[in-house]
């Protein structure tokens, strides 16, 4: 931690419950007690978040960000590359880009997948984000809700939810 400790900083949460009722204070809590970090919670609405994260009116955020299909180059390129357009925190590493550029153009799925793990090796030396967990997966339902395939879902995009019936 910080022995004179760290003050004035602000954690920016969506106003979702997970997150402004549960993981902000969470995050907050741990910022304080093992790092000795004072962060006030600013909570907005979430369809005002880009907007803040893009102009970089933040010092922390609390965010879920999500990619369509189950690629780390998607997320390296929008998230982390020097550059990226998801790159609100400006984060920036010539040996990241390089090797996430190998990995764009490597045909050979052994090879790509090596250099792949290379690069997420680089991001956990210089670590550009905390991860602190997954938010996504919030539906519930009861044994007679029928047809929602939750036994094919293989990642966090849902899709369609509205197909469902209760079989009492």
């Amino acid at each position: 931690g910080f022995a004179d400790g760290i003050s004035g900083l602000e954690l920016l949460s969506a106003s979702v419950a997970p997150h402004a009722e549960i993981m902000a204070p969470a995050i907050q809590d741990m910022l304080k007690s093992t790092l000795n970090v004072d962060a006030q919670i600013r909570v907005m609405e979430r369809s005002l978040l880009l907007d803040e994260l893009s102009n970089g009116n933040f010092d922390l955020v609390l965010d879920t960000p999500t990619i369509a299909i189950s690629d780390f180059s998607s997320i390296g390129n929008l998230y982390f590359k020097t550059g990226g357009s998801q790159n609100f925190g400006q984060f920036s590493s010539p040996d990241f880009d390089e090797l996430l550029h190998a990995a764009d153009l490597e045909l050979d799925p052994e090879r790509r997948t090596q250099i792949l793990r290379d690069a997420e090796d680089v991001l956990d030396q210089e670590i550009p984000w905390l991860l602190v967990g997954w938010t996504l997966h919030l539906h519930f339902w009861q044994a007679a809700l029928k047809g929602l395939a939750m036994d094919l879902r293989t990642q966090s995009v849902w899709g369609r939810l509205d197909t469902g019936w209760l079989d009492r």
